[in-house]
This record gives C-alpha cells, sequence and structure tokens, in this order.
C-alpha cells in the first residue's frame, strides 16, 4: 500500500472514532431536537408523573393499613396523610396540565396536517380498541356463568345448557 491510501484510511479511522464518540464528550445530550421527538419529552414526563402518582397512591394505602393497625399515631398519621395528599393533587394538577397541552398540540398537528383530516393510524388504533372493548364488556353483560355439569357458558336467559341439556 503506497502512503495516500494509508492516511486515507487513518482519516476515515479518526472520523468514524469522532463521530461514535461524540455522545460521550457532549455537554448537552439533547444538542438538536428532531420535530419528530418533540413529543417525546412530553411522553416521558408524563410516564414520570404517572409513577409519581402510583408512588403516593401506594404510599397513602399503606399509610392507611399502618393507622388501621394502629402502627401510627393519630396526630402523625394526619400530618403525614395531609402532607401526602397535597403532594398527590399537585402531582394531578401536572397530569392534568400536560394532559391538556399534549390534546391541544394533537388538536393543531391534526388542523395543520395537510390530510384533509383523514385520522392517523393511531387514532384508527384507538376506535378499533375501544370497539373491542364495547363488544367484550356487552358479551360480558350477557354471561350468566358457566354450567355445573359440562363447563360451558351460558347466558343469563339460558335455562338449560345448550351444550348438554344440564338445568342452569
Amino acid at each position: 500500500m503506497d502512503v495516500g491510501s494509508l492516511l486515507l484510511i487513518t482519516a476515515i479511522i479518526i472520523l468514524a472514532v469522532f463521530v461514535v464518540s461524540r455522545p460521550f464528550y457532549s455537554s448537552d445530550p439533547v444538542e438538536h431536537v428532531d420535530e419528530s421527538h418533540k413529543g417525546f419529552a412530553a411522553e416521558k414526563k408524563l410516564s414520570e408523573l404517572m409513577g409519581e402518582k402510583e408512588r403516593l397512591l401506594n404510599a397513602l394505602r399503606d399509610m392507611d393499613a399502618d393507622h388501621d393497625l394502629e402502627k401510627i399515631p393519630d396526630d402523625v398519621y394526619l400530618e403525614h396523610r395531609g402532607l401526602l395528599m397535597q403532594a398527590a393533587a399537585r402531582n394531578l394538577k401536572s397530569i392534568d396540565k400536560l394532559e391538556q397541552i399534549s390534546t391541544v398540540e394533537k388538536q393543531s398537528e391534526l388542523k395543520n396536517d395537510g390530510t384533509g383530516g383523514t385520522p392517523s393510524i393511531s387514532t384508527q388504533r384507538d376506535d378499533i380498541e375501544d370497539l373491542i372493548a364495547e363488544r367484550r364488556r356487552k358479551r360480558n353483560e350477557k354471561s350468566g356463568g358457566f354450567c355445573p355439569h359440562c363447563g360451558k357458558v351460558l347466558q343469563r336467559s339460558d335455562r338449560f345448557c345448550p351444550s348438554c341439556g344440564a338445568k342452569a
């Protein structure tokens, strides 16, 4: 190999090392945010708030159980429960605020979108999931239990099992 080829290969290796190691020495991990990643930060914040909500609810439930078992005195219980309730209220307000902002952004995206009002794939999936949930709910409302003889599903209106004929 000649010197020119070696210099070119060395330059390519140095460039590749620079590109690969860039995230490790960058002071700001998110320097350039795409339009596609704009909603990611909001979703991440919403996820964090939902996790905090679950943590607060579990803490309240545990504290109530401990108080019922008389592990916590009344004065301490009332003070800590009040603090947890305030934190939970702030958390829920933040969740509502973030959901309102994301709803407004989604509506503005749909209005500004050049599709002419065609629903997105995620909207179509949500509609389908709603229909499936409604169908399951209606089916469960009709269900009257199981046959004591063969174990098949009975409807509320069935007097006899449609499978084995046993009285329901």
